[in-house]
C-alpha cells in the first residue's frame, strides 16, 4: 500500500507538470533588482523581530555555546519547553534565502544576499533541529540547476560562494547530527558492519536513520491510519487559535512510529493523508506540485534573460 501510495504522487506530479502553461512574464517584470534587494532586506527585518528574542533567551536559559547544548535545546523544544517568543514569524527568513540564492544566479554577489542565511542559523540555534539546514541546502542549489542551457555559464566566484554558504550549511548539520548520536548504535536492528562504518564515520548512523526512516513511518502510518482534518496542513492556524483561547486539536510534535526506530518524520505524503483522506491527498499533491512547477518554470525562464 505504501508503495502504491508513493507512485500515485509520482503520477499527479507529472500531472501537475503538463497542466502547468501559465506564462511568467509578469512575475519576471516585479522581480528587478533592486526589488529584490528591497524584499531580502524586509524579509531578514520581520523574522528579526522574533529571531533575536529567541537567542536572547536561548543563550540567558542554556549559556553562550548553544552549539553545544543542540541535543538539551531540541528535547526541550520536542517536549512543548522551548523557546518560542513569536511564532513562525522567524520562519521569513527562509523565504529570504530563496530570494537570495535566485537573485544571486540572476545577478552575481551582493553583500546583502547573506542576512537572510545569518538569519536562519540564529533562527535555529534556539530550536536545535536540522531541517531547515538541509531545506537551505536545496534552496541554494535549485537556482542553479533548473536554469535556461543558454544561461549555464556560472563563474568560479559563483561556485566558490556558493560552495562555502553550501560547506557551513553542512557543517552545522554535522554538528547538530554528532551531538545527538549515541557513542554506538545500540539498536538491536543495527547491523554488525554499520557499527563498524560508525566507528569510522560516527554521523552515518543518525544521518542514514533521518534520511530513510520517512518512508517506514508512512508505510507504519497506513497499516493504522487516522484522520484529524487539517491537523497537520493548518497547524499554524490551530496553534494560533488555541494562543487566543480558542479550543482546536493542535499537535505540537508528531506521533512517534516505530519503524522499528521510533522516529516521527513521515514525509508530506503522510500528512495530506493524514487531513484529507486518500482524494485529499492527490489533490493537495497535484495543487502544491502546480506551485513548485511554477517556480521552477520562473527560475528557468528569468535566468535567460
Amino acid at each position: 500500500k505504501t508503495w502504491v501510495i508513493l507512485f500515485l504522487n509520482i503520477i499527479f506530479f507529472s500531472l501537475g507538470i503538463f497542466m502547468k502553461k501559465r506564462s511568467c512574464s509578469l512575475i519576471e517584470e516585479k522581480f528587478t533588482k533592486d526589488n529584490m534587494i528591497r524584499i531580502i532586506l524586509f524579509l531578514c527585518a520581520l523574522s528579526g523581530i522574533a529571531i533575536f528574542p529567541n537567542l536572547f533567551f536561548c543563550i540567558k536559559r542554556y549559556g553562550i555555546n548553544l552549539l553545544k547544548m543542540t541535543t538539551y535545546i531540541y528535547a526541550d523544544n520536542v517536549s512543548g519547553n522551548g523557546i518560542n517568543t513569536i511564532p513562525y514569524l522567524g520562519s521569513l527568513a527562509m523565504l529570504g534565502v530563496l530570494f537570495s540564492s535566485t537573485y544571486f544566479k540572476m545577478y552575481g554577489f551582493n553583500k546583502y544576499l547573506l542576512l537572510p542565511y545569518i538569519m536562519v542559523i540564529l533562527d535555529i540555534l534556539p530550536t536545535g533541529s536540522r531541517g531547515n539546514l538541509i531545506l537551505v541546502l536545496v534552496m541554494s542549489i535549485i537556482p542553479f540547476i533548473f536554469s535556461n542551457s543558454n544561461s549555464k555559464k556560472k563563474s568560479k566566484k559563483q561556485i566558490l560562494i556558493l560552495s562555502s554558504i553550501c560547506l557551513v550549511f553542512v557543517m552545522f548539520y554535522s554538528i547538530f547530527t554528532y551531538n545527538r548520536r549515541p557513542d554506538t548504535p545500540n539498536d538491536p536492528y543495527v547491523t554488525d558492519e554499520m557499527v563498524e562504518i560508525n566507528n569510522y564515520v560516527p554521523l552515518f548512523h543518525k544521518s542514514y536513520e533521518y534520511f530513510t526512516s520517512p518512508v517506514g513511518v508512512l508505510n507504519e502510518y497506513l497499516k493504522k491510519p487516522r484522520f484529524i482534518f487539517g491537523i497537520n496542513t493548518f497547524s499554524v492556524e490551530r496553534n494560533i487559535l488555541n494562543k487566543f483561547g480558542i479550543p482546536v486539536r493542535y499537535e505540537h510534535t508528531q506521533p512517534v512510529y516505530e519503524t522499528p526506530l521510533p522516529t516521527n518524520v513521515g514525509t508530506w505524503v503522510k500528512d495530506f493523508y493524514e487531513d484529507f483522506t486518500v482524494v485529499g491527498l492527490f489533490l493537495c499533491l497535484f495543487v502544491s506540485k502546480s506551485l513548485v512547477i511554477l517556480y521552477l518554470m520562473f527560475t528557468y525562464a528569468i535566468y535567460s534573460v
